[in-house]
């Protein structure tokens, strides 16, 4: 066994009576060893199995023992605690150890699924397997323990539902299963663990509703389903558990309203419901907790980013011993004043912010509280500067955007900096002006004022300086020379003139600024030369300025971090340096807009960020994490046609823009390795060649504009393989051929190929050689149509006509049995139709018992007429054929037959017509363009004829 000097563990470990040994206990009747103790030592091994079959307990934790673990299965083992160590393997034989109540194995490295023989363990009482790797499903043989009364299972990757059989551990205290891969319903059989008091199921993707079943569980203390997938309405009986004081259920799909029964929680001390879908009225839940008869114990009460809606409660919040209060980014609306906040004496923490919420304070204002953070950005505060502020000596963070404050920023205000510990400060979207305070705070950002002038401002001490879209004029101080300790300062748009200071000593400064925007402003002077020292920048943007000279090569190996380059409008002149393609983390690269010349660089190739598509899930940048919780970085591009901002999407996002240069030569081939890229615009050149054939393995391509250049050549027919291609602008170069067809190339117009006087094709005219391919009209698919519905009318008719004509023949060619069957069926529907003509002429009717009356029974009845009356007008030529022969009878029905096949092919070849007419437009085209070749050649059959 290994000996430490340092703690000369083993020091006592010499002679034979081990029960005198440091770390060895044994029991005083028998000698034998009950208990070995080896924690907080470096042993490299458990003991051998030879170490005494009696041992009851065994702590060998905070060691470095790696493997498995070998224990004698012979041993009567109470208790094995082998937490934080270098274990990979739960092994099977521990199932044997049948007599074990405390089993620890948290903070291993523990790998594959938990084993059955776990199940057999069943006098264990505390079973410790968090912060491993354990994987697999949960065994049902767990259910065995019915004994456990902790069961730690979080930080592992268990995946599978909850089994049914955790329900018979009804001695459960504290289960706690976060931080893992487990999926399903919450099952209904936690409901059986009554004498639970910590449940954790958070960071999982568990989905469904909240059990009712979870309402049984009276003792519960502390409840976490927050992360999940859980969705639909709260229990509304979930104010049966009065002993509740710790409930998270945010960052799920929960929606309905708050049950009133929440307030009913008297012992409810933290509640976040933040991050859902919640609707309803924040009153129901205030209101309930304002009427528990010892006051409310809440202290945490988080439900930012939900639907609450309705007015602001109209009574004081009885929350006394509230500290954090999050409201924000919700419906909520109406007037607040002085006496909501009358009872909220412990508060640290407000944010009340994205609501439509009116603030009516008094001028004289002493808030009751002593406040850590105050938030109520887009609220309605007032213009006047709030003095209440002054009260609050221990504010770090004040965030007052868009509130409509309007004019200077008192005098006071510096100084109350100063005095206390504001660290943050967010004053953007107002309508303030006048000088910048010489003191502002470390973090402060301003933008979208009406700020003028930096000639009293100093730049020393501030790690976050935001003075964007303001009216600040005149040049920078050489104090800007100080900015050591800055990590962000924007300075865009505003009106900004002359040289950046030189800063001469800047060699002597460490410089850490990760983000510098000094676009759109009138700076000039060469490329700044203080950015060598800032090893550490990540967005340098100092586009839409007058900047000369020609473009650095130190750029390329000072500014190893430089993801975004933003270098537009300006007057640089010269080549493109090759060394800026040693910014391998470049993602975007806006060089348009200068004076340029020379090829573009082949080692374009190399950024290595627009080879592979960027995702959102990637740390973007390097930088302090109070930093990071507070910037999204920002920077315009233009792409697709249009010039934006982009903010949120830019870590997805890959450009590169070198348009309206005086670039020349070909476009390197070497360009389509970078199959990440989003955007590429290389126009208003002077380039020339063709366009690089394998341009299409560039598949993440979104926008791509080469237009006003040399080029030519044919379209590579790749292109149309693009399936993300939105913008395509080849105009205005000397490109010939077909254009290719295909995918997202049917949604370009004529504008994306105008001034190439040799390509053809869709959407241009069709190329030469194209016209025996077309169909017969160019004039367009209707006056095509109009032309073949005339033909196929007159071509339905004739075969209907041939229709009937053949069935006519057809029956004349039956055989006579046949031929007098059918002709007597027809004669039966010529007697039908004849009777229902008597009928309607008034004729006595014939046949049956009508033939025994006498005429005395329609004597008198003027109008009457046939059989025994006289014969009516014109009988004989409704009389049944003559009934003499065969032969005559034939004839006659042979010439109705012919005239009524005639008809139903008429009707046949009508109808054919209409279903043509009512096809879809494509069917129709194809079906007349066959017509219309059976015609021609017809015609030309005809023609050939007549000139033989």
């Amino acid at each position: 066994m290994y000996h430490d000097s340092s703690y000369q563990w083993l020091s006592s470990w010499t002679g034979y009576d081990c029960c005198k040994w440091r770390g060895v206990t044994c029991d005083n009747a028998t000698s034998h060893v009950i208990m070995l103790d080896l924690h907080f030592d470096q042993y490299s091994l458990l003991p051998n199995e030879s170490a005494g079959t009696s041992m009851t307990e065994l702590n060998s934790s905070s060691n470095q023992i790696e493997g498995n673990i070998f224990v004698n299965a012979t041993r009567k083992l109470k208790h094995l605690d082998l937490f934080d160590n270098s274990l990979t393997k739960i092994p099977f034989v521990m199932g044997s150890l049948i007599h074990l109540e405390y089993l620890d194995l948290s903070s291993n490295d523990i790998i594959g699924g938990i084993p059955l023989g776990m199940g057999n363990l069943i006098c264990l009482e505390y079973l410790y397997l968090q912060q491993n790797h354990i994987t697999g499903e949960l065994p049902l043989s767990m259910g065995n323990l019915i004994h456990l009364e902790y069961l730690y299972l979080h930080g592992n990757q268990i995946t599978g539902e909850i089994p049914d059989a955790f329900g018979n551990l009804t001695s459960l205290i504290y289960l706690d299963v976060s931080y893992n891969e487990f999926f399903g319903r919450i099952p209904d059989a936690l409901g059986n663990l009554t004498s639970l008091i910590y449940l954790d199921v958070s960071y999982n993707e568990f989905s469904g509703r909240i059990t009712d079943a979870l309402c049984n569980l009276i003792y519960l203390e502390e409840l976490s389903l927050n992360n999940n997938n859980i969705s639909g309405n709260m229990p509304e009986n979930i104010g049966r558990l009065h002993n509740l004081m710790h409930f998270d259920a945010s960052t799920n799909n929960l929606m309905g309203q708050i049950p009133l029964s929440l307030g009913d929680l008297c012992n409810l001390e933290y509640l976040a419901l933040y991050e859902n879908n919640i609707g309803g009225e924040l009153t129901n839940l205030l209101d309930g907790l304002s009427k528990c008869p010892q006051g409310s114990n809440l202290g945490y009460l988080n439900i930012y980013d939900n639907k609450l809606s309705g007015l602001s409660p109209s009574n004081p919040w009885q929350l006394a011993q509230l500290e954090y209060l999050d409201i924000s980014s919700n419906s909520l609306r109406g007037n607040m004043t002085d006496a909501h906040f009358s009872k909220l004496t412990n508060l640290q923490y407000l944010n009340m912010s994205y609501n439509s919420l009116n603030l009516i304070l008094s001028d004289d204002w002493l808030p009751p509280f002593h406040a850590l953070w105050v938030d109520m950005s887009y609220c309605h505060l007032g213009t006047r500067f709030p003095s209440w502020i002054q009260t609050q000596t221990t504010l770090m963070r004040l965030c007052l955007s868009g509130v409509g404050l309007f004019g200077p920023i008192p005098a006071w205000f510096s100084d109350f900096i100063l005095e206390n510990s504001l660290y943050y400060l967010d004053l953007s979207s107002n309508e303030l002006n006048g000088e910048l305070p010489s003191i502002l705070c470390k973090h402060t950002d301003l933008t979208n004022n009406s700020f003028e002038g930096l000639t009293f401002f100093s730049f020393v001490g501030y790690e976050v300086l935001k003075l964007s879209n303001n009216h600040i004029s005149g040049t920078l101080p050489s104090l800007f020379c100080n900015i050591t300790s800055l990590f962000i300062l924007d300075l865009s748009n505003n009106y900004l003139s002359g040289e950046i200071p030189n800063c001469y000593d800047s060699y002597l400064y460490y410089y850490q600024l990760l983000f510098l925007h000094l676009g759109n402003n009138n700076l000039s002077g060469p490329f700044p030369s203080f950015l060598k020292n800032c090893k550490y920048l990540v967005t340098l943007d100092l586009g839409g300025n007058g900047f000369s000279g020609e473009i650095p090569r130190w750029v390329g190996g000072a500014l190893p971090d430089l993801r975004f380059l933003r270098l537009s409008s300006n007057s640089f002149h010269g080549v493109i340096p090759n060394s800026i393609t040693n910014l391998s983390s470049l993602q975007i690269l806006d060089l348009s807009s200068n004076k340029l010349f020379g090829r573009i660089p082949s080692s374009l190739g190399n950024f290595s960020h627009m080879v592979v598509k960027q995702n959102y899930t990637e740390n973007l940048f390097r930088m302090p994490y109070k930093v990071a919780t507070y910037y999204d970085d920002n920077i315009i591009i233009t792409a697709k046609g249009s010039t934006n901002e982009y903010t949120k999407a830019l870590r997805v996002v890959t450009s590169i823009d070198l348009s309206n240069n005086e670039l020349s030569g070909e476009i390197p081939k070497e360009i389509t390795k970078l199959l990440g890229l989003c955007f590429l615009n290389l126009s208003n050149n002077h380039l020339t060649g063709r366009i690089p054939e394998n341009i299409s393995a560039m598949t993440e391509l979104e926008s791509l504009d080469l237009s006003m250049n040399r080029l030519s050549g044919e379209i590579p027919s790749g292109l149309s393989t693009l399936n993300f291609l939105c913008f395509l602008n080849l105009s205005h170069n000397n490109l010939s051929g077909r254009i290719p067809t295909g995918s997202q190339f049917s949604t370009f117009s004529g504008s994306s190929y105008a001034n190439n006087m040799g390509l053809c094709g869709v959407p241009l005219p069709e190329c030469p050689g194209d016209e025996a391919h077309q169909p017969p009209s160019k004039a367009g698919d209707e006056e095509y149509d109009e032309k073949l519905e005339r033909i196929l009318e007159y071509a339905f008719v004739v075969v209907g006509f041939i229709v009937g004509f053949w069935a006519y023949l057809s029956i004349i060619f039956m055989k006579k049995s046949t031929r007098i069957t059918l002709f007597r069926m027809v004669d039966k529907m010529y007697d039908w139709m004849y009777e229902l003509e008597v009928l309607k002429s008034k004729r006595i009717p014939t046949g049956s018992q009508f033939s025994t009356f006498s005429d005395s029974i329609y004597a008198n009845n003027m109008g009457l007429c046939g059989v025994p009356l006289p014969e009516c007008p014109s009988d004989e030529a409704h009389q049944p054929p003559s009934k003499a022969g065969d032969e005559e009878y034939d004839e006659k029905l042979e010439r109705i037959l012919e005239y009524a096949f005639v008809v139903v092919g008429f009707i046949v070849g009508f109808w054919a017509y209409l279903s043509v007419i009512f096809m879809k437009k494509s069917t129709r085209i194809t079906l007349f363009r066959m017509v219309d070749k059976m015609h021609d050649w017809m015609y030309e059959f005809g023609s050939a004829k007549s000139k033989r």
